[in-house]
């Protein structure tokens, strides 16, 4: 029977890992293919802010995982390995985005075996489950739990930054920038101060504070341990830049950008908004060659739907010219049908459409009265 259950355990951290693996593999996947929309940024540890659609990388293994793992608990209930297998069913259950589920998992293990060596990274992990349920209260309580308790300093760190983050997705942004700059004073983890400090950068310019914003965007940038936490300090600081009206700085960041090779994912986005700076300076005739390029080269994607939307607007309110207008609002809703460029591009068709149906008909009127002047002189 030892043997048997411990098979079973075995199995089920195998498929969890595999899973893992998944996960991974399908990051590293997206890297190298063309995207159909931009790439947000998000925290790695709480990314609640995204809403994830599509497959679950894993979505197999972690069933596996479950299936083994339920199988454990259900005819080895006084093995040694239950509160092992408790987290790790929580984790398969949060990756699998089954919230309640995993809930449920971690609870067990905090109450059931509340001396195991794996309930401070469960009630991190709880912490993170409650999080994306937009439960934050019961989110805090137990990222408050991990801060008291006698572990490991890592663990309380990341409580830390789950408790800012916490306030942050509650809009809460001026006692969430008091929050994240504790952790940049505080704390000796790289990575978990990069995480913090871009975070204030994101609370500044969601209350508008642009200049703010790439101050501390900015300061990001050195603190920045990895290649998407550097493009997208970089990538947000142009954006800032942008919208103080620093049109030539933000051209030349995002310009830094395009020439690096490891930011071929975001490239689309990058022309975006170089285009967008070179509209705002005045430049219409090059914004357009760069909507059009975007347009060509990332076909049915919501970047040509934007691009061809906003060349469309130039025809539109700069040029007057109502033909080319609608021909690239035509261009941006076949794009990307669904996407909200593609939306606004509609209106405007329809505005285009309505506004020719009455010309028409106004010229018909005066091709009319013409017509009986010319019958009455003769």
């Amino acid at each position: 029977q030892g043997c048997a259950y411990f098979n079973t355990f075995y199995n089920t951290k195998k498929y969890f890992n595999e899973g893992l693996k998944a996960i991974e593999r399908a990051k590293n996947q997206a890297k190298t293919q063309p995207r159909t929309a931009p790439v947000q940024a998000q925290s790695r540890r709480y990314p609640a802010t995204i809403k994830r659609k599509g497959p679950i990388a894993g979505l197999l293994s972690f069933n596996k995982c479950i299936e083994k793992g339920s199988k454990l608990l259900e005819l080895y209930p006084n093995s040694k390995w239950v509160d092992d297998c408790l987290y790790i069913l929580g984790r398969a259950f949060y990756y699998k985005q089954e919230y309640e589920e995993a809930s449920k998992k971690f609870e067990e293990l905090c109450t059931i075996f509340p001396d195991s060596k794996f309930v401070p990274e469960a009630r991190l992990w709880w912490g993170k489950t409650f999080i994306e349920m937009k439960d934050y209260i019961r989110a805090e309580e137990q990222f408050r739990e991990v801060i008291n308790l006698n572990t490991k300093e890592s663990l309380k760190n990341e409580a830390l930054l789950g408790l800012a983050e916490i306030l942050f997705l509650q809009e809460k942004y001026d006692q969430a920038i008091d929050e994240f700059k504790k952790i940049v004073s505080r704390i000796d983890d790289k990575e978990l101060r990069a995480e913090a400090q871009f975070k204030i950068g994101e609370c500044y310019f969601r209350l508008n504070d642009y200049k703010s914003a790439a101050e501390n965007y900015y300061k990001a940038r050195k603190f920045s341990q990895t290649q998407e936490q550097r493009y997208q300090s970089e990538f947000r600081y142009g954006i800032s830049k942008k919208n103080i009206g620093d049109y030539g700085e933000a051209v030349n960041i995002f310009k830094n950008l395009l020439s690096d090779g490891k930011n071929v994912e975001h490239f689309p986005e990058l022309r975006i908004q170089t285009a967008d700076c070179l509209k705002r300076e005045g430049r219409l005739d090059e914004a357009i060659s760069i909507y059009e390029d975007i347009g060509n080269i990332y076909p049915k994607t919501v970047f040509a739907s934007e691009a061809y939307y906003n060349m469309g607007m130039i025809y539109y309110k700069d040029y007057l010219n109502f033909e080319k207008a609608y021909e690239s609002f035509k261009k941006s809703q076949e794009a990307y049908p669904r996407s909200e460029p593609s939306e606004k591009a509609l209106k405007i068709i329809k505005d285009i459409e309505e506004m020719n149906r009455i010309k028409k008909e106004i010229e018909s009127e005066k091709s009319k009265d013409e017509n009986i002047e010319v019958s009455g002189d003769s």
